[in-house]
């Protein structure tokens, strides 16, 4: 999708796209844990507050994510439970009030990445190949397959010797 699709859709809504890291769903082995903690990476960056807290009431992160209050529950619950983030509650209507902890992240995510079996670098930049390349390797890996010889060419490529 072009970023100009992208555009098209997201002007139906009030929020902009939300930053998603899916390293994080693989080394926390849940995708909505990932979600809130990338939103609220996000929110870290932007916040002028010193004390490095950042406040969202559960109906802003619905919004923001489209995570239900259960499911913003259970993914904090890890994300404390594991030393990750801190909640407390403050103000009034009472908000909470989060803070990460990114050093602790950033310190245990090597090995988190190894026990995840996580094994590319920097996902998918890494691998990314102008179109160019993309196009000279479908041609050259489909070439002399039919109509009639594909099911057999499918199943020598399964099987990994080349076509």
């Amino acid at each position: 999708m072009a970023t100009s699709d992208l555009k098209q859709v997201g002007k139906f809504f009030k929020h902009r796209t939300v930053g998603y890291l899916p390293g994080l769903a693989l080394v926390f082995n849940s995708p909505t844990t990932a979600l809130l903690m990338s939103q609220l990476i996000y929110w870290h960056g932007t916040g002028k507050r010193k004390d490095g807290l950042i406040y969202k009431t559960i109906d802003e992160l619905y919004q923001e994510t489209g995570l239900t209050r259960a499911s913003q529950d259970t993914a904090i619950k890890y994300l404390v439970e594991h030393g990750y983030l801190e909640v407390t509650r403050k103000s009034v209507p009472a908000k909470r009030h989060f803070k990460i902890n990114l050093e602790k992240l950033i310190l245990d995510l090597p090995s988190l990445k190894e026990s995840s079996k996580l094994d590319y670098p920097n996902p998918p930049a890494s691998y990314v190949r102008s179109k160019q390349s993309i196009t000279k390797i479908t041609t050259n890996t489909t070439s002399g397959i039919t109509r009639d010889n594909f099911s057999k060419e499918k199943q020598k490529l399964i099987n990994g010797k080349s076509v």
